[in-house]
């Protein structure tokens, strides 16, 4: 999948257009948990940050 950021829907039009199978958000937000995988977003920092004078 294009893209480092994964959204139900993205895995959802994956799974149809991979195996051809429909499956709900609700559905792959449950596969997600149950595998152990949360939802994370980008650690937003600034462009010009320098990380040795933190």
């Amino acid at each position: 999948m294009p893209g480092s950021l994964w959204t139900l829907k993205k895995v959802c039009a994956y799974v149809w257009k991979r195996y051809w199978k429909k499956i709900s958000d609700g559905s792959v937000s449950d596969y997600m948990r149950r595998w152990g995988l949360t939802c994370q977003r980008p650690i937003k920092r600034a462009r010009k940050q320098d990380s040795s004078r933190i």
